[in-house]
């Protein structure tokens, strides 16, 4: 009677194990399907003006679960109060750059060759278009970067 009542409760310990291994195993699994689902979209997790080599970089963040493609940026300067400069687009300039799952990438947005530097209260809005494999359709996000004077601070040191 001793061993039968030991085998039953081993038995159902072990059964118990494995229906708790197979439920978190469904329930990952399940989870992760849907999360896939989701549409990603990267994310600017920061930007600086580099004064020296007249661009603006950008680094991007992919959130999602699938991986994106960056298929090009576009960059519009509108003048501030300061600036000599007229306003300009540069549109769609090829990136074809691949954004991985939960990763980030830095993007350098070139601004107009032989331009004068950003003074305080320009604004340069910085598109990157991009592709995901869940659809065949083009997304788009937009930063605005525009120049402070904590930004003049900055850049004097």
């Amino acid at each position: 009677m001793k061993n039968v009542a030991s085998t039953l409760i081993i038995s159902m310990l072990l059964a118990l194990f494995v229906g708790l291994g197979a439920g978190s195993y469904i329930q990952a699994s399940r989870t992760k399907s849907a999360l896939s689902l989701i549409p990603p979209s990267p994310v600017v997790i920061s930007s600086q003006y580099e004064k020296e080599k007249s661009r603006i970089v950008l680094e991007l963040a992919n959130p999602g679960f699938v991986p994106l493609v960056l298929v090009d940026q576009s960059v519009v300067f509108t003048p501030g109060p300061e600036s000599k400069e007229k306003a300009y687009a540069l549109a769609a300039v090829p990136l074809n750059l691949s954004l991985p799952a939960q990763s980030s990438v830095r993007v350098t947005l070139a601004l107009k060759p032989e331009s004068e530097e950003l003074k305080v209260g320009d604004v340069v809005a910085g598109t990157i278009t991009y592709t995901h494999p869940l659809s065949p359709d083009l997304y788009a996000v937009t930063h605005l970067f525009r120049l402070g004077e904590e930004g003049k601070k900055e850049q004097k040191k």
